[in-house]
């Protein structure tokens, strides 16, 4: 018996040295799972609130870009071109980070969608800065093309990360429109028009403020 004893005590820390060497990869490998998944959790909520931002951005281009084309069209005062908003640059917060560090865990049109979203947000940005330089407070001297610029892709990025936040692991990166239909399908959808006739109209419905 004591001797039985005496072996039990040499093999008991044995036994739990190769316990946890055979435990330990496991281990591992379930931090780093939920690590990344957490780290997929966190980008795809950036992209969400990006949709987010771009909806409420896309509310201010708009009417920015019809304000200068009524100044235009009507030649109005500056009692009336003095009142306008720019767009505010687009941040990402930890997208940049993120997308690098589960970038293997992405699917292939994921990552697609992730690249083209960094390369529309530069975009977007240089727009609103070149649109911020164009004018001195008069809507009449905003830079026409680059607001509508700023709408026009604006509305590529509200597709775009409103497919990514439904669609999730499911989404797949293809273009099923031309980009122009695709702008105006969804600039449709939030009740907005680029055309001249439909601007005026808003305008002397009162949807497009004069103060």
């Amino acid at each position: 018996m004591e001797t039985e004893m005496e072996f039990m005590k040499y093999l008991a820390p044995l036994v739990g040295v190769v316990l946890g060497a055979l435990i330990a990869p496991w281990a591992e490998q379930r931090k780093r799972t939920y690590e990344v998944k957490s780290k997929m959790k966190t980008l795809l909520l950036e992209v969400s609130d990006l949709k987010t931002d771009a909806e409420r951005m896309l509310d201010i281009a708009y009417e920015t870009y019809s304000k200068s084309v009524l100044a235009e069209f009507y030649g109005l005062n500056n009692g009336y071109t003095s009142s306008y908003s720019i767009p505010r640059i687009i941040e990402l917060y930890s997208i940049d980070q993120t997308f690098s560090e589960v970038y293997s865990s992405l699917t292939y049109e994921q990552r697609n969608a992730i690249k083209s979203i960094f390369k529309i947000v530069d975009f977007i940005n240089n727009k609103i800065e070149i649109l911020a330089e164009s004018s001195d407070g008069e809507a009449k001297k905003l830079d026409k093309n680059a607001a509508k610029s700023i709408v026009n892709t604006l509305s590529t990025l509200i597709y775009l990360t409103s497919r990514m936040h439904y669609e999730n692991d499911r989404f797949v990166y293809y273009r099923e429109l031309e980009d122009k239909a695709m702008i105006e399908k969804t600039l449709e959808a939030y009740g907005y028009s680029l055309e001249l006739t439909d601007i005026i109209d808003r305008y002397n419905e009162g949807k497009i403020s004069t103060k």
